[in-house]
């Protein structure tokens, strides 16, 4: 019995310091508290990094059912994962660019050279800071 016992007080000692090293608490804590959004805009940023919290205010303000494209300028992964969709179309004449330093003063016309595919001239729908979300403009 008193081997019994000390296996179960081992065993349950064990697991405690496990959970403790991992966080476990601290996690329990940080998801009940933070939604979706926040943690997602915490980790990969609003407009910074991989512009979580632009792309998710641009869909959810225009309603965008579409996938659309997502350049970002800084060597980071691929941002299009956060809100693609395997059974809808892209979007043709719209963009969202991340971490876009402009060289002109223009605010409702921008240039864009980043990639042979998106070059050219774009109307900007919405910014802020460094993050736009362009619609191409027809000459």
């Amino acid at each position: 019995m008193k081997n019994l016992k000390k296996i179960n007080l081992l065993t349950i000692s064990v697991i405690l310091i496990f959970l403790v090293i991992n966080d476990f608490f601290y996690n329990v804590y940080y998801i009940s508290k933070n939604s979706f959004k926040e943690r997602m805009s915490y980790h990969y940023g609003y407009c910074y990094k991989n512009g979580f919290g632009f792309i998710d205010d641009i869909v959810n303000q225009y309603n965008i059912k579409n996938n659309i494209n997502v350049y970002n300028t800084l060597i980071t992964p691929s941002s299009n994962w956060f809100f693609y969709n395997s059974n809808s179309k892209h979007e043709k004449n719209k963009i969202i660019v991340l971490n876009y330093k402009k060289n002109s003063t223009e605010n409702s016309i921008l240039a864009i050279k980043i990639n042979t595919n998106i070059d050219g001239k774009y109307k900007v729908i919405k910014n802020f800071e460094n993050c736009y979300f362009l619609e191409r403009k027809n000459d």
